[in-house]
């Protein structure tokens, strides 16, 4: 290991490829902290952890629910969720965000369909419905309200919102959930 930020410490500062390093962040940087590490020839590589804090207030129907995040994913409803139907149903969500300084942008993973708003502000508009798709729109620093509403028409159901440094980046996937 030859560089963090945001840490306080970590299970181990050297092993072997393969090996698990547990960090732990400092009280004010649980959201937003890295770590570089550098092989015995050199090479560096780095993992960094940016997750905002965002208490999402989520309506699916008749159901309120407080999720630490949007990110669903599946075929079949998993039981938290074993109200809804196969298709045919949405749900809006709405949170408040605060941003250190930096550009950044909101991304949306989506299957059917989604719009969000920043500070009443349409920012996505995928409303027709589609197979996974990637959307981004800038947010500058400081504080926002932000506002999903998705729409599940039938099948997979992908819905997940993330925050990310910098701006938007290509339209493939951004990897696993």
């Amino acid at each position: 290991m030859v560089e963090s930020e945001g840490v306080v410490a970590l299970s181990r500062i050297a092993g072997n490829i393969g090996d698990v390093i547990t960090v732990t962040p400092r009280a004010n940087a649980r959201s937003d902290w890295s770590i570089i590490l550098e092989t015995e020839k050199g090479e560096r590589f780095s993992y960094k952890h940016f997750e905002p804090e965002i208490n999402w207030q989520v309506r699916i129907g008749d159901s309120l629910r407080t999720l630490p995040r949007l990110d669903l994913m599946w075929y079949r409803p998993p039981k938290a969720f074993a109200f809804l139907p196969q298709g045919n149903w949405g749900l809006e969500a709405a949170g408040t965000i605060s941003l250190p300084e930096g550009p950044h942008s909101i991304r949306t993973i989506s299957d059917d369909a989604v719009r969000v708003w920043v500070d009443n502000a349409l920012v996505i508009d995928n409303w027709k419905p589609h197979d996974s798709q990637v959307d981004y729109a800038p947010l500058a620093a400081g504080k926002h309200d932000l506002r999903v509403e998705y729409r599940q028409v039938d099948g997979w159901v992908e819905l997940r919102v993330d925050i990310i440094r910098g701006t938007a980046r290509s339209t493939g996937s951004p990897g696993p959930h």
